[in-house]
């Protein structure tokens, strides 16, 4: 076999390898999820790449394996990593910040080194649109996010769908914001006393905290307690100084 077709087969074996064991759960595969969504980002501001499963061991090896830059027509900026989050479930994300500041009205994209033709397609799969892409602007921030309505419990669910269970706890609350926010999460569970923490975005004025059965931020295990905080925390990387009350709820996971 002439080497060519030597690495287009590993390729093709190791995608449907991939899609396999997905399939068989019902689930993906996921891309990568790239923060922020909107189309501006301040010349400072953080970046967050999101993986899950497979996409994962991308996400944690990012500038050790992976080297990440945005680049712009005749600028490039190496993007460093300012921290990395990891619930108790399969999601795992990384905060990166630019080495130097980006150049304002200059369009910079997302570039990451290293990856396998197999990696490059698995990552963005799922992309739509022009994600990982941002015009900088020079955004004069004259208010910090801020909360109108306290988080409150609304509700915990545990769903299946198909063979897969999704469980939930769903909060509703209020922002006042002029700038894309995201809302720290730290959950505690009470009855193994080990917390973990995570970067949510908000849902109109609903958090979701949990999992889909294939993927998600957090897990929940039968008879256990929990208790939960959040702080507002903007893409510039501006965190409230205050955390929540803790909220305090049972596991949404139910008996069969």
């Amino acid at each position: 076999m002439k080497p060519h077709f030597r690495k287009l087969t590993l390729v093709l074996v190791f995608s449907f390898f991939v899609t396999g064991v997905y399939a068989m759960k019902g689930c993906g595969p996921y891309g990568l999820k790239i923060l922020p969504e909107g189309d501006n980002i301040n010349p400072n501001s953080w970046i967050i790449v999101e993986g899950s499963g497979v996409t994962e061991k991308i996400v944690l090896s990012l500038d050790e394996k992976y080297p990440v830059y945005l680049e712009s027509i005749g600028h490039t900026v190496k993007m460093l990593v300012k921290e990395v989050r990891k619930g108790n479930s399969t999601r795992t994300q990384t905060v990166l910040i630019p080495e130097h500041s980006l150049f304002p009205g200059q369009t910079y994209e997302l570039r990451i080194m290293n990856l396998s033709e197999a990696e490059e397609r698995m990552i963005w799969q799922n992309r739509k649109g022009e994600v990982g892409k941002w015009k900088v602007v020079q955004m004069n921030q004259v208010a910090y996010p801020k909360w109108k309505a306290m988080p409150h419990l609304k509700n915990t669910e545990s769903e299946f769908n198909g063979s897969i269970r999704g469980t939930y706890a769903t909060f509703t609350t209020l922002v006042e914001t002029s700038i894309e926010t995201l809302v720290e999460t730290k959950l505690l569970d009470l009855t193994d006393a080990i917390a973990y923490s995570y970067y949510l975005p908000l849902e109109g004025d609903t958090l979701s905290v949990g999992n889909d059965g294939c993927s998600g931020s957090f897990n929940y295990d039968l008879g256990h307690q929990y208790q939960i905080q959040f702080r507002l925390v903007d893409i510039n990387g501006y965190k409230d100084e205050n955390w929540t009350e803790p909220i305090t709820f049972e596991s949404p996971v139910k008996e069969l």
